[in-house]
């Protein structure tokens, strides 16, 4: 086996490349925040930036003006389809509206979807009800474990412990690594500390894609299958070679909070902004660098155009029939689900050292940040961001509870 060098442990971050409906001018920063980001890292005697900065200063003067005028000029009536349309504001073009609070809807074409009722089953899509186990489905031998990565989860903890302390073959980015995304067939890899990779690339599209194509899940040599693309990495899979999922999940908003503190230092991230160091966590919420609906998004595979109630109920679908759910707020009881679930084993003392540390106190990408307070401007609005994740997490918070009584004694999650 060849040896990859992993010298950092990437979460590779998913975020849109479009603005969609849930960007609400009203809360965000009027000027580009490259521009505030120069201004913040202005040196003394440069002419140049302080001239810069007082014609901008004025144009946006002027453009806070204009603004203003418009919001006055619009009607505040407008009725439409079921719900009342509070207000329609123009800003760089595009066209946002703010709804009722007591009928709130989302549009997708043509659809209405406004009214989802309570235990309505949503049809799934077909990979991922043939591909991936039911929660209550007995464990199969040829089964694949499946682990959707949520970024600022504990993700990379839990692939370490998989990997260094279990000694289990992961699928992932790292085994690709040092030229091995070339590789004609299949092998497994070590890195520098001994753990087992095969060569593909799970945390892509186009990673998985050629793993699909090399026949990942039908050689049998990757214990674990790692990624955000659920979609995707669910065409690895087949009724007969099945994908069980797990997840740990984690307050959208704390989560958000620890992506921003996070992005500041990550060198090895493909979006790491090291200018994100200058700016508040206000300042992120109010930008376009912010998440939102990140879980929603992939769980429903709608990466970039406006989410809907459809794409809420489908997420939550999934979760409550084919995911079993963790949540960092509970990382022990999660992990002793997991251990039971999945039957991994920790036979040696210095396994069972290796995953106590990784599980309570040296945690992998472990960053030390300060806490937001809840209620806070920037709390608020970076749930007003993420109110579908919000929604969801809720959600989440019931199926957990659920999931207990099926990991109890006689319940169908024991094997």
């Amino acid at each position: 086996m060849n040896e990859i060098n992993r010298t950092y442990r990437t979460e590779v971050i998913w975020k849109p490349e479009r603005v969609t409906q849930d960007f609400d001018p009203e809360d965000s920063c009027p000027i580009n925040l490259d521009f505030v980001f120069e201004c913040i890292q202005w040196r003394h005697g440069d002419r140049r930036r302080k001239i810069i900065f007082m014609v901008a200063a004025a144009a946006f003067v002027m453009m806070l003006a204009a603004v203003m005028i418009t919001y006055d000029s619009v009607s505040v009536s407008s009725v439409g389809s079921g719900f009342e349309r509070k207000r329609s504001i123009s800003w760089n073009g595009g066209l946002h509206n703010e709804f009722s609070d007591t009928q709130q809807s989302f549009s997708m074409g043509n659809e209405d979807v406004s009214a989802i009722h309570p235990g309505k089953t949503i049809p799934l899509p077909i990979i991922i009800q043939n591909n991936i186990a039911d929660v209550d489905e007995p464990r199969r031998d040829e089964d694949v474990t499946y682990f959707f990565h949520i970024p600022r989860t504990a993700g990379a903890s839990v692939k370490d412990i998989l990997g260094s302390c279990a000694g289990l073959t992961t699928a992932s980015d790292v085994g690709a690594r040092d030229g091995h995304r070339f590789d004609a067939n299949l092998t497994i890899v070590l890195d520098e500390l001994g753990s087992k990779y095969v060569n593909v690339d799970t945390s892509t599209v186009d990673g998985i894609a050629r793993a699909k194509k090399l026949g990942l899940v039908e050689s049998g040599l990757a214990d674990v299958v790692v990624t955000q693309y659920l979609y995707a990495g669910a065409t690895l899979f087949n009724p007969e070679r099945r994908g069980r999922m797990f997840t740990l999940l984690r307050h959208p908003v704390e989560r958000a909070v620890s992506m921003f503190h996070y992005l500041s230092f990550a060198t090895w991230e493909p979006t790491y902004d090291p200018d994100l160091a200058y700016i508040s966590v206000e300042m992120y919420a109010r930008s376009l660098r912010i998440e939102h609906n990140w879980m929603v998004r992939l769980l429903s595979n709608e990466l970039e155009n406006d989410l809907t109630m459809h794409h809420l109920e489908l997420a939550k679908e999934v979760l409550r029939k084919k995911c079993i759910i963790g949540l960092l707020e509970d990382k022990s009881e999660s992990w002793d689900r997991f251990e039971r679930f999945f039957r991994w084993k920790f036979p040696t003392r210095r396994q069972r050292e290796c995953q106590e540390r990784i599980l309570h106190w040296g945690w992998s990408n472990k960053h030390s940040h300060p806490t937001l307070e809840e209620g806070s401007l920037a709390w608020n609005l970076l749930l007003k961001r993420n109110e579908l994740d919000m929604k969801l997490y809720e959600y989440a918070l019931q199926l957990y509870q659920e999931q207990t009584a099926l990991f109890g004694e006689g319940g169908s999650l024991v094997p």
